[in-house]
């Protein structure tokens, strides 16, 4: 068990080294920011990964999942600073951007309600990582988007009903 516990310890010193928020942090965020940061750097490996082993996007998809990712870890890089409330911005708008861009785009080999339910993972971190008056702010804009792709013809009645039902 000796070597669990120095393996664990090790762990937590990595992990705190790696979420540890800006010092002039408000103190009361401090664990918010980092649970910030590993989602930011867990959701950018995920999505860089993600491009290279998912067989069935094409070439614009894959380039929209790496510019999510970039993006994911330059928001990680942010949420280290003391500009975490940007970071907070990207962590719940970019990772709807490929999601997005597969409901639009339909390809034909993908199930496209399961992968906009995806579009849910950015309200469940923001549930986490923001006050709840941000969540409420952040779930009515996500309704309001799903209504207008589905006024507009982008998002068809089939996705359009479980994802509502799924975002609530």
């Amino acid at each position: 068990t000796s070597i669990f516990k120095a393996i664990g310890n090790g762990f937590g010193i990595f992990f705190e080294s790696i979420t540890r928020p800006h010092c002039a942090a408000e103190p009361d965020l401090v664990l918010r920011i980092r649970m910030l940061s590993a989602f930011l750097l867990l959701a950018g490996i995920i999505s860089f990964f993600g491009t290279f082993f998912v067989k069935y996007l094409d070439f614009g998809l894959r380039v929209t999942t790496l510019a999510t990712s970039l993006m994911l870890f330059i928001g990680y890089i942010i949420s280290r600073t003391k500009q975490y409330r940007v970071a907070m911005a990207l962590a719940v708008i970019v990772p709807v951007i490929p999601e997005l861009a597969i409901t639009i785009v339909k390809p034909l080999h993908m199930d496209i309600t399961a992968e906009a339910m995806w579009c849910a993972l950015p309200l469940l971190a923001a549930g986490l990582i923001a006050r709840i008056k941000y969540t409420h702010i952040v779930t009515l804009s996500y309704l309001a988007g799903i209504i207008i792709l589905a006024a507009s013809g982008l998002l068809s009645v089939g996705i359009f009903l479980p994802l509502i039902a799924f975002v609530f």
